[in-house]
């Protein structure tokens, strides 16, 4: 019996998900799936052996050997990644010398990790921070049923989406890529189950004696006879009599539980229907002495998959066809049941497994809930999508191809306990032993030590972890290399198939062997998100690490320089001997101890002070400003290449452009660098989309259509067979919702302004310029823009000329200095009344004022220099001068 806490056996492998061609107990199980000899698996085996191996030397990879060759292609993923980690041992290891050399002039400003850090944390926001990230169904579909299906589908997918760990592992995946030039993620399907003891009651049988000699099991079929297959009826088993259901209510026509149904944990449904009451049963003591023996010796029920029914699980119910039993739909609690049709309850964890009112569910049985000594209950752990990222040792394919499912091979390699492989692939025993005697004479490579070899085993040193065992008699380990390899597998085959096997790739063994179209996958499970930009002609990108290499070498350089300038060891002290009055008894000079040293006033008739000193340091090298300023402008150029640099970071950094900066600088600056993450987010965004293909087909391929069809929202898609999910239509694409929002803000608001300008226009006007306004939003993305701006009408440009206004007046809002005195009388008393003050018309004919008049007049004539200009009225206005009162 399995421990408790052992996993499923096919958990980690393609094999999850408990459906389709598994390992049986045969050793002889991959020949007879692909129907070949053993022969010719081996000779499939070698080359795939062959081929790893020059894969390996094109990547700079040894196999065994954590540390890739120099200036190899792997190596400068492998250095960026200790880079980042702050690990920068390999400077005087591979020979760069110099500074680096000395003791402590190993040191980093680590640039590129900020820059890494900047661009990841915008993509990933931007690619996928928002949920839903993606949408999968098209969404311009006339047909209305096409278009019910496809919302079903939809709603589907973006569940297990979001149950899955898919975001997580892009949001890293993207800061690796940036880092190590390329990141590879892995998808697959997972189910992992454990065992254990079960110690919560679980659903037994109890029925009178006759009645379980007859069931044998314990178990119940429509007619009350044994059921092989664990519990499931799927021919009808309603009361069509019409029998008392256990809580007292008569069915008619054959619906059992028809005023009602509940889910199994205790509530009461609105339709009266209590499942407890209902399965639970009566005690022993309500049951007497003879139903209390039954029920101890009665087995638990199990459905079809072998799991047991709980006091709480919940239950389903629905309509089913009395003659047939097949389900119609589901079923509410209160609803009419349609004549020829009655209530069934199902399972809801498994709904393949029925419960039967005739006999489970009938006055002289019920169900009882008991805990019983000696059951090993199953734990789902996870059930569904899973995706990993893979360091670049662990991942072999031909890195010339243009694309990675152009390279024939693709290998993850990892490392595993030997037992549990075998296990997992149904080898009773070692089948190294099997296949020895018919490798003769197909040229094998030498075989490999047995140990741990993947670079995801190897312990990371730059986080503490140093020792690296190499397994041990109780838990062997074994080298495992799963291969996804497009190849003929009979010479007269019109075309090439793809092949997933397993290798023990230390003793070339092949551990199993199958077609990948009958494991539910359409394509190998790897895609590849290149980082800053691509390669032409490669499948893999170029990351910052890379790219920055050489300046960070020169900041780095520059930095530990003016760092050892300013340490003890770049310096000597010197001391005058001769200023001292005695000896101190003997005792050397020492600098910062207690004692007190006794000096001469003046050396050689020099006084002895700060500018003579008795001890001084003399620095041996000379530091300059020019060191630290070409520090700063390597950092700027950084800064604006990667489209990360603003006007805050280049004023700190100290850059010229930040002095200078103006709005239209800034906003130079920012657009500069939003087109140049723009060109990496596109490619990212091409890379995810296959991602996201992949883990639909995935998502689509494992559902499990049985529970997907008591579920709400499931029936459409429940309806369909495995060809016509395959044959779907499909449009998968990121919404880069955050991407776009801010671009679309701006874009708004410069559409709004327009359409508010051309709104404000004479329709004449309009109608001369709308195609450029046209334009104009077009280039915004404006959607519909010629609905948008209405064409004006003849009638309406007519109109215009009948009611247009008089022209505004050109000198509206001038003013003039004049002097009261040069104004005729008539003028002066407009003036004058203008600013409040009545003039005396006789005074006015006379030609002269009193002194209180020109008083008055001059106050007046101040207190216009400060009012607003007049309006315009029928005769010319006229602003007095305050020097003209006098």
């Amino acid at each position: 019996m399995p421990a408790a806490s052992d996993p499923d056996p096919y958990a980690g492998t393609p094999l999850q998900g408990g459906d389709g061609a598994r390992p049986e107990d045969s050793d002889a199980f991959a020949e007879e799936a692909l129907g070949i000899d053993p022969r010719r698996l081996l000779e499939i085996t070698r080359d795939v052996c062959v081929l790893i191996g020059e894969y390996r030397t094109e990547m700079g990879l040894e196999y065994g050997n954590p540390e890739p060759r120099w200036g190899s292609w792997a190596w400068w993923r492998r250095i960026a990644r200790s880079e980042y980690a702050g690990r920068f041992a390999h400077r005087y290891l591979t020979g760069y010398g110099g500074v680096f050399d000395a003791p402590g002039g190993n040191l980093s400003l680590g640039v590129p990790a900020r820059f890494v850090a900047t661009r990841a944390a915008g993509h990933a926001d931007n690619l996928v921070g928002t949920d839903p990230f993606v949408a999968a169904m098209p969404t311009d579909i006339s047909n209305k049923g096409e278009a019910a299906l496809s919302r079903e589908v939809e709603e589907k997918l973006q569940e297990e989406l979001t149950r899955s760990n898919i975001r997580g592992v892009v949001r890293e995946a993207i800061r690796v890529a940036l880092t190590e030039n390329d990141s590879v993620i892995k998808l697959t399907w997972v189910t992992q189950k454990a065992q254990r003891p079960e110690l919560r009651p679980v659903a037994v049988y109890v029925e009178s004696g006759a009645r379980r000699s007859e069931m044998g099991d314990g178990r119940s079929t429509s007619d009350g006879g044994a059921m092989a297959d664990g519990g499931a009826i799927t021919d009808g088993s309603a009361a069509s009599d019409g029998g008392a259901t256990p809580d007292g209510n008569a069915t008619s026509d054959g619906s059992a539980m028809a005023d009602g149904g509940g889910m199994g944990n205790g509530s009461t449904t609105p339709g009266g229907f209590d499942p407890v009451a209902l399965l639970a049963g009566m005690d022993a003591e309500a049951m007497g002495a003879a139903n209390a023996a039954a029920r101890a010796a009665a087995e638990p029920l199990r459905t079809p998959k072998g799991d047991f029914i709980f006091q709480h699980d919940d239950i389903v119910l629905c309509l089913a066809a009395t003659n047939t039993g097949e389900f119609q739909a589901l079923y509410a609690p209160g609803d009419p049941v349609p004549e020829g049709q009655y209530v069934q309850a199902r399972l809801k964890k498994e709904p393949a497994f029925v419960f039967d009112p005739a006999t489970m569910l009938g006055p002289d049985s019920k169900p009882v809930f008991q805990t019983v000594p000696g059951l090993i209950g199953t734990d789902t752990i996870q059930d569904c999508l899973v995706g990993a990222g893979l360091q670049v040792e662990d991942f072999l394919y031909d890195i010339k191809q243009p694309k990675l499912m152009d390279s024939p091979l693709q290998v993850h390699v990892y490392d595993d306990e030997l037992d549990r492989v075998l296990a997992a692939y149904g080898h009773s025993s070692d089948p190294a032993e099997k296949y020895a005697p018919l490798k003769a004479g197909l040229n094998f490579p030498a075989p490999e030590e047995d140990s741990p070899k993947s670079g995801a085993s190897m312990p990371k040193r730059e986080h503490g972890e140093y020792y690296n065992t190499q397994g041990s008699s109780i838990r062997r380990k074994c080298n495992v290399h799963e291969c996804y390899y497009r190849v003929r597998l009979h010479p007269d085959d019109a075309n090439e198939t793809w092949l997933f096997l397993v290798l023990d790739y230390a003793r070339q063994v092949p551990l199993h062997a199958e077609y990948l179209g009958n494991m539910r996958m359409k394509s190998p499970p790897f895609r590849i998100l290149r980082g800053l930009e691509s390669v032409p002609s490669r499948a893999y990108g170029v990351g910052i690490y890379q790219k920055f290499h050489e300046r960070n070498l020169a900041v780095d350089y520059w930095f530990n320089r003016a760092k050892l300038k300013t340490t003890k060891n770049a310096s000597a002290d010197f001391m005058k001997v001769d200023a001292f009055i005695e000896a101190q008894d003997a005792q050397e000079f020492r600098m910062g101890g207690t004692e007190i040293y006794r000096v001469k006033s003046e050396l050689n008739d020099r006084p002895l002070g700060p500018s003579n000193p008795v001890i001084w340091r003399e620095n041996l090298h000379d530091q300059n400003q020019l060191e630290w300023e070409m520090i700063q402008k390597i950092i700027q150029t950084g800064q604006i290449e990667f489209g990360i640099a603003d006007i805050g970071q280049l004023q700190d950094e100290g850059a010229q452009i930040a002095k200078d900066a103006t709005a239209t600088a800034t906003r130079n600056v920012e657009r500069t660098g939003n087109t140049l993450q723009r060109a990496t987010e596109n490619m990212m965004a091409e890379d995810l989309t296959g991602l996201c293909e992949l883990a639909i087909d995935l998502i689509l391929e494992n559902a499990d259509l049985e529970t997907l069809r008591f579920s709400p929202g499931g029936q459409l898609l429940a309806g369909l067979n495995r060809d016509e999910i395959r044959d779907l239509p499909r449009q998968v694409r990121l919404l880069l919702t955050k991407a776009r929002s801010s671009e679309s803000l701006a874009n708004n608001q410069q559409a709004v302004a327009m359409i508010q300008q051309y709104d404000a226009m004479r329709p004449s006007m309009q109608k001369q310029v709308r195609f450029a306004f046209i334009a104009m939003l077009r280039s915004l993305d404006v959607q519909d823009a010629d609905d948008i701006l209405v064409e004006p009408s003849d009638e309406e440009i007519q109109a215009e000329g009948q009611q247009r206004p008089p022209p505004p007046n050109p000198h509206l809002g001038e003013s003039i200095g004049i002097k009261l005195a040069d104004l005729l009388p008539s003028e002066q008393a407009q003036a004058l009344q203008q600013i409040g003050i009545q003039a005396d018309p006789q005074r006015g004919q006379g030609g002269g004022q009193s002194g209180q008049s020109q008083q008055s007049a001059q106050q007046g004539a101040q207190q216009s220099t400060s009012m607003a200009p007049m309006t315009p009225m029928t005769s010319p206005q006229v602003l007095p001068n305050p020097s003209a009162a006098a």
